[in-house]
């Protein structure tokens, strides 16, 4: 059986690889962005502008979720 500290360290490890993708999306979308604008695509710009506002929002809560965890470890 796992013990307390590993099972820590694996969610540990999972949140920062969720925080990763998440950040990476975002960054991809303002990329696309950046490209689309060369292009004139205001339909895709918009698109890509609420990918990366979803993005953002994922990212608050990821680490939001673990602010409120760290807190209820604590008390």
């Amino acid at each position: 059986m796992a013990s307390p500290q590993m099972d820590a360290r694996a969610r540990h490890a999972a949140w920062l690889h969720d925080l990763r993708n998440a950040a990476n999306g975002v960054g991809i979308a303002l990329e696309m962005i950046e490209l689309l604008l060369q292009h004139d695509d205001r339909p895709a710009v918009a698109r890509s502008i609420a990918r990366a506002q979803r993005g953002c929002a994922h990212l608050l809560a990821l680490v939001r979720a673990s602010i409120d965890g760290e807190t209820d470890e604590a008390s």
